[in-house]
């Protein structure tokens, strides 16, 4: 490869540490000289595409559509940013639209453009360990960012590590492995901007287990709103945000949520945000 470049993959519904993290690698590794790759999807692929270009790097967009399909309509400006600041990349015919078998398929094509895949948050079963396998086969690079033991979103990236994948707590915990291949194009990143170490993202998702965990669920909750329950803060989170984490649509957790403002157990606030009530 004459440029340097590393995919980015994780679920689509990634915590909030687990985006931070993704958009921190994106922008290091761009501020460092590597290419982002990634498949656009929400979660982990966006923030890690928003990391690169934040650092005025380049990132790619490998999509398991056509390039003229408008799949995930709430990227649209993403796509936009890459295809100015990189690439937007198909197999498909222009208006092919995004089937379900196409994204396992699109996958190896993420791993082999690049030296090595970091996947950042993972089910047992997502299809980012489908890039990390692909790109295995490809004798290519795997990265793991590891997580909370127990956590479903670790699974993924804890099993790799148990395998004997690498793991990374930072941008420059990769640009290294590549510094002899590619003089004067990587270097390491100082810049605390680029630097997301897992302690720290450890003590936030534990901060908030803390806060979803130690406490008594309260009785007669429809199963949506308990769902709901079981992921509120503190702090206010966004609805979508929420409604990822508990892995419940959103047009259940609509009423789910007036069912919890009606019993007093959560806050409002502007731009869709809710925390648990304050007693």
């Amino acid at each position: 490869m004459e440029f340097p470049s590393v995919s980015i993959v994780g679920t689509r519904k990634a915590t909030l540490v687990g985006k931070r993290v993704a958009h921190s690698l994106g922008y290091g590794l761009a501020k460092g000289g590597a290419i982002v790759v990634s498949g656009g999807a929400l979660g982990i692929d966006t923030a890690a595409h928003k990391g690169a270009l934040l650092a005025g790097g380049k990132t790619v967009c490998v999509l398991g559509c056509g390039i003229s399909h408008p799949y995930l309509l709430a990227n649209a400006d993403l796509r936009d940013s890459i295809a100015q600041n990189g690439a937007l990349l198909s197999e498909y015919p222009p208006h092919t639209p995004a089937l379900r078998n196409h994204f396992p398929v699109r996958n190896r094509l993420i791993s082999g453009l690049t030296l090595g895949t970091v996947v950042v948050e993972a089910t047992e079963k997502s299809g980012s360990l489908i890039t990390a396998n692909e790109a295995i086969h490809q004798n290519r690079d795997v990265f793991a960012v590891p997580g909370l033991v127990g956590s479903r979103a670790s699974q993924g990236p804890n099993n790799l590590l148990r395998e004997g994948m690498r793991a990374v707590s930072c941008a420059n915990d990769i640009l290294q492995e590549y510094l002899f291949r590619f003089p004067g194009k990587i270097h390491l990143e100082e810049s605390t901007e680029s630097v997301m170490l897992i302690e720290t993202a450890q003590k936030e998702q534990k901060t908030v287990q803390g806060n979803t965990e130690d406490r008594e669920e309260p009785a007669g909750l429809s199963p949506y709103a308990a769902a709901l329950f079981r992921v509120l803060t503190c702090e206010p989170r966004p609805f979508l945000e929420l409604c990822q984490e508990a892995d419940i649509p959103t047009v259940c957790a609509l009423p789910a949520v007036t069912e919890l403002e009606l019993a007093g157990i959560i806050q409002g606030y502007s731009g869709r945000r809710y925390s648990l009530k304050e007693s």
